[in-house]
C-alpha cells in the first residue's frame, strides 16, 4: 500500500472513530463527556414606546 493510499485510510478511519465517539455510537463513551450544561436566559427588558400622535 502506497503512502498516500495509508494516509487517507488512517484519516478515514479517525474521522470514523471521531464521528462514533461524538455521536454516541460506541458505548462506554460516556465516560469522555462533559455533559451539558443549561444556561440560563437572558432576561428581556420590557419595551417602553412614547405613544404616537395622529397625523
Amino acid at each position: 500500500m502506497s503512502a498516500p493510499v495509508r494516509f487517507l485510510a488512517v484519516a478515514v478511519a479517525g474521522w470514523t472513530l471521531f464521528r462514533g465517539v461524538t455521536a454516541g455510537v460506541l458505548p462506554g463513551v460516556e465516560v469522555l463527556s462533559l455533559g451539558k450544561a443549561e444556561a440560563a436566559p437572558a432576561p428581556i427588558p420590557a419595551a417602553q414606546f412614547p405613544p404616537i400622535t395622529p397625523i
